[in-house]
């Protein structure tokens, strides 16, 4: 019994540690973003999926679901090249301001491609009917 004790012991002492480890790395902050962004994603397809009456209204949702979606790709493919730099290029791997500049690529490309879209052809959002 005390034996297992033991193991088991070791074991939870290795998962604190992992998880320290976890805190350290940019990993966390990368996966908080990928989840607010589904997050709000969802919440506005919920509430504003029935919201077609009003045209504006339509292309305002319309045009906060296609940033969400662009942003959680954007998200994905930041945590790919994280995953990429701590396995692969696993020596002198520290980017400077890391997080802000994913942060700027992942938030801003999305609403450039969404206010781009917007500005040229703001009939492609919404519902005529």
């Amino acid at each position: 019994m005390l034996l297992l004790w033991l193991l088991r012991f070791n074991h939870l002492k290795t998962d604190i540690e992992t998880f320290r480890s976890l805190n350290k790395s940019n990993q966390q902050p990368i996966l908080a973003c990928l989840s607010l962004s589904l997050l709000v994603l969802l919440i506005v397809f919920i509430a504003g999926v029935e919201r077609t009456r009003n045209r504006i209204t339509c292309q305002a949702i319309a045009a906060l679901l296609h940033y969400c979606v662009l942003s959680a790709v954007l998200w994905m493919g930041v945590e790919g090249y994280q995953m990429y730099l701590a396995f692969i290029k696993v020596l002198s791997t520290y980017h400077e301001k890391f997080i802000l500049k994913c942060a700027l690529v992942a938030w801003g490309i999305p609403l450039i491609v969404v206010g781009a879209t917007l500005a040229a052809a703001s009939s492609f959002y919404g519902n005529d009917q």
